[in-house]
């Protein structure tokens, strides 16, 4: 045998010292600092694919938006002719909007007819007559939303669940203050109020999350069972990684997805007010948040309540507007021949049922997976960040090894459930949420084995002989299975292309009926308009208010 070479020596003023040498170690370990970089940038990464998913899904609704626009501004423009004087060019403009859908279709189809491509004056038309009115309305709707549900915050309806402030005499709940502020204090950020939901609330479920709209404002929300579960050091882990969460940002981030559902559930709803009632109370509290104003404390609890619940309605908008739906198409079809006095509700009907279908797919097949990627991503930077915070990724992840063996779903806390420091399961299985907000939750979750992976690659102590499939490299280069990959692909392959080409001209074939109904009843609307711009000056002359009012009646 070699003997070693010595080791390096370097001269200082007090003689020669051996230089520092690099220790080996797994090739595969990584520093925490390191895990955040990976994950803060691959979550960017993401964030920007689900933007642009985001807006092109908000195209085609902006499409059917747009003509309901238009109908509203021909009714308008008539019935503010008969009060106020208009320019005849505004009324002549106002004519020719129900002539912008076929026009656009028509230069459509002469386009995909020739060989060049539409030039660019045509393009930007196309876009202002059917694309940017609606757009800017949704836009609108975003910014209000944003506005008004602006210190709300996401989770509230975790602290409907029963949850209460920490008993001082209890030493568990005083640790875990004690635990919450220490973490708090290392992360920099102001200690977040603490709640507890006992067990029998809980379903047993040992969870925590974190709720609120900023790191100012934000609670943590802990169940029993994981103080009496858990050690100190796992209760730790846990509370550092929902502090983590906090102190980079996620509740503005999970505010900012909640929104986007709230304003295509918000057009879903006014759409839907035509077929029930309950999209129309929903959007009764919802015009009572806008416009009455609280006074006094009680007051304002009973409105931060209300914003709770109207905010949780409104992300469910387009699924409680199907409902609506289907209880009307059910009576219409009980009527028999007076369902043909519903007609002039099939514009409405078919728009309504397009928005659901264009949301539906749009989030099962595109946003919701780049969603929930990103989403991933900020779980395991949250854990890094958590380890950062205790300098002890053994508490962490034993704390996830132990919530495998016990349940971490909260009742009803699916749709929020990505707040939560794990998640796995279903809560309430004989009667799932089919939500969209939920369906995207669903997918923003990183597995355990990811994570727990991660966390050994930091440093924590994973027994493999207890978890084998759990090495340091599945932390970012997750195994995959070869043996059928050949086979696999051609088959999913065909089927993916197949089913991709079935949704696209479901959705062309639904997009163009949607343009041809509109067309129709705008020209109804125009005929309507026509009247009032006819009769209604002399009705207004007569009747106005400048003229004495209406004759009286004789008795």
């Amino acid at each position: 045998m070699t003997s070693p070479a010595p080791p390096h020596t370097s001269a200082t003023s007090g003689g020669s010292r051996p230089a520092y040498r690099r220790v080996p170690g797994p090739v595969d370990r990584i520093t925490f600092f390191e895990a955040q970089r990976r994950n803060r940038r691959a979550a960017w990464r993401f964030s920007i694919m689900a933007a642009l998913a985001v807006m092109l899904t908000g195209l085609p609704v902006s499409v059917i938006v747009t003509p309901f626009l238009y109908a509203a501004a021909l009714l308008g423009g008539a019935i503010a002719s008969v009060v106020f004087r208009i320019p005849p060019s505004t009324l002549t403009s106002l004519r020719g909007l129900p002539l912008i859908i076929p026009t656009a279709l028509g230069v459509l189809a002469q386009s995909q007819g020739t060989a060049t491509h539409m030039p660019p004056q045509v393009v930007a038309a196309l876009a202002v007559a059917l694309v940017i009115p609606g757009a800017l309305v949704l836009l609108a709707l975003w910014i209000m939303l944003r506005v008004v549900f602006r210190r709300a915050g996401v989770g509230g309806v975790l602290l409907t669940l029963g949850a209460r402030d920490p008993t001082l005499n209890d030493f568990e709940e005083q640790q875990l203050m004690n635990v919450v502020e220490e973490m708090a204090i290392a992360a920099g950020v102001p200690p977040p109020r603490v709640m507890l939901i006992d067990s029998a609330a809980a379903d047993g479920a040992a969870n925590a999350a974190a709720v609120g709209w900023s790191i100012n404002d934000a609670t943590v929300v802990v169940t029993r069972p994981l103080l009496d579960d858990l050690s100190r050091d796992e209760t730790q882990g846990v509370i550092a990684r929902i502090i983590a969460s906090i102190g980079n940002g996620d509740l503005k981030i999970a505010l900012i997805i909640l929104s986007v559902f709230q304003t295509v559930g918000l057009v879903g709803l006014v759409l839907n007010t035509a077929f029930g009632w309950q999209s129309r109370r929903t959007l009764f509290r919802f015009a009572r948040l806008v416009l009455v104003p609280a006074w006094g404390q009680k007051a304002k609890a009973r409105r931060a309540a209300e914003k709770q619940v109207v905010m949780g309605l409104l992300a469910r908008g387009a699924d409680m507007g199907g409902t609506d739906m289907d209880a009307w198409s059910a009576k219409s079809n009980r009527q028999g021949c007076m369902s043909l006095l519903t007609l002039p509700m099939i514009p409405v009907l078919w728009s309504t049922f397009t928005v659901n279908f264009v949301v539906s797919m749009s989030t099962a097949m595109v946003t919701g997976p780049l969603i929930g990627a990103m989403w991933k991503r900020r779980e395991l930077l949250a854990d890094a960040t958590a380890v950062q915070l205790t300098r002890n990724p053994d508490g962490l992840a034993g704390a996830l090894e132990e919530m495998t063996h016990v349940g971490v779903a909260v009742p009803n806390g699916e749709s929020v459930s990505h707040l939560f420091a794990a998640w796995w399961g279903r809560a309430g299985a004989d009667n799932p949420d089919s939500s969209n907000l939920t369906m995207v939750s669903r997918y923003m979750h990183a597995k355990v084995q990811r994570r727990l992976a991660q966390l050994q690659a930091i440093g924590a102590h994973i027994d493999p002989a207890t978890r084998p499939d759990i090495t340091p490299a599945t932390a970012y280069r997750p195994k995959r299975a070869h043996g059928m990959s050949i086979v696999a692909l051609a088959i999913i392959v065909p089927l993916g292309a197949l089913l991709v080409l079935l949704l696209s001209t479901a959705f062309v074939l639904m997009m163009g009926l949607d343009l041809v109904f509109m067309t129709i009843a705008l020209m109804i609307v125009a005929g309507v308009a026509g009247l009032i711009l006819h009769y209604g000056p002399g009705v207004w002359q007569t009747y106005g208010p400048h003229h004495g009012g209406p004759p009286p009646m004789r008795m």
